[in-house]
């Protein structure tokens, strides 16, 4: 029992379990451990990590407490610490079981950086050859790439947290940023372990072939020209002033894309916002659950979908190319410009349609309206299956 006490107040210095839930797990440990009424002492003795039972191995405080320390990382407020312990006064077994289905339910998750820290910043030149792409893998922390330099530098800044400040002082001076160099790339790496966010600062001298990857930190990119593959979890991502083929993911946080021209755009999320603002070139826009902005807009071809958010479009030039905005439950609202020159259709299965433009050879059906702008050149088909539509003049 001791032991197992000692382990719990380690973790609480480590970071990895807060002060109130180990409180309520070394109570639960205290109370499962008492003697009933009338039993000896020696019965609450605390058994081995694992105990057969009819064949069956039984889960012990010291094997539930091995399952937090392995997944102590990936564990966050998300899971109910009270209610683990609760459990574990009738059953060690259903308290490992609510550990493991809350790590699963909630996956590999940001930790709250928060409180004391001890930092330690390495700056270094940065010179990236013709042909070679950049490659920043960074897990937590943020990561800033701006063009425009007059050197090639990277700066990195390393914030260690948890435990003592000797520790965090000890971990800071063994700190080194991670540079390797291949024949196709130089990588940029952050090592991805608990209480430690590292920041990049990264400025650039030319056009450049950027492979970006974080977890929970922001990631932006400035003034610069080249290709760029940004993955992000949860963190913000944001291009502003950029030249170039650009494919742009995050899973929950949101995308803003600025002042931006390329051959070949592709923003996807999950469930954050993406904006588009003053973008021309081949769009594609996929969204889950957020919604989608495209404001001054002119795409060479426009591919906008989104199941449950909503998409606002304004956009500009003739729409010569094929053009598509859907929705699966969210409203649809777009403004066109008057050199619009292309086929346009609205429909919804079960939402109204309003249509503002003047259209020739029009065709009203129910919840469909069709027609042409300019020419006809271009096509423009904007549907919904429970939303509406409506589209207007810019």
């Amino acid at each position: 029992m001791k032991e197992s006490i000692e382990r719990v107040l380690r973790l609480v210095q480590e970071g990895k379990l807060s002060p109130e839930d180990g409180a309520e797990l070394i109570d639960a440990m205290k109370s499962q451990a008492e003697p009933a009424a009338g039993e000896p002492a020696s019965g609450a003795a605390e058994p081995a990590a694992e105990t057969e039972t009819g064949g069956e191995k039984k889960l012990t405080w010291e094997s539930l407490i091995d399952s937090i320390e392995k997944l102590g990382r990936e564990l966050s407020t998300s899971v109910d610490w009270k209610k683990v312990g609760e459990q574990a006064r009738t059953s060690v077994e259903k308290a490992a079981e609510y550990v493991k289905a809350g790590v699963e339910k909630i996956g590999k998750i940001d930790i709250d950086f928060s409180g004391p820290y001890e930092a330690k910043t390495v700056e270094l030149p940065l010179s990236l050859p013709d042909g070679k792409t950049l490659r920043i893998e960074n897990a937590r922390g943020s990561t800033k790439v701006s063009g425009k330099q007059p050197l090639g530098t990277v700066k990195a800044t390393a914030k260690f947290r948890g435990g003592t400040p000797e520790e965090r002082k000890e971990r800071a001076s063994r700190f080194t940023l991670m540079m390797e160099e291949s024949d196709g790339a130089i990588t940029l790496r952050q090592a991805d372990e608990s209480n430690v966010e590292v920041e990049f600062e990264i400025g650039l001298s030319g056009d450049a072939t950027l492979d970006v990857r974080g977890e929970s930190g922001a990631i932006q990119i400035e003034d610069l020209g080249g290709s760029f593959t940004v993955r992000s979890r949860s963190g913000a991502v944001r291009m502003n002033r950029c030249r170039g083929n650009a494919e742009l993911q995050n899973t929950s946080g949101n995308i803003n894309l600025v002042d931006h021209e390329g051959e070949s755009i592709q923003l996807e999320s999950k469930t954050g916002s993406v904006n588009a603002e003053q973008v021309k070139g081949a769009l594609v826009v996929r969204n889950a659950s957020g919604s989608i902005h495209l404001v001054g807009v002119e795409p060479s071809s426009l591919n906008a979908e989104t199941v449950a958010g909503s998409i606002h479009a304004e956009l500009l030039g003739n729409l010569e190319g094929v053009n598509s905005l859907r929705s699966v439950s969210g409203s649809t609202h777009v403004k066109v410009s008057d050199t619009a020159n292309c086929r346009v259709t609205m429909n919804s299965l079960r939402g109204g349609v309003e249509n503002g433009l003047t259209l020739t050879d029009e065709l009203r059906q129910d919840r469909r309206i069709s027609g042409q702008l300019g020419e006809g050149k271009g096509t423009l088909d904007i549907s919904s299956v429970t939303g509406s539509v409506h589209v207007g003049p810019r």
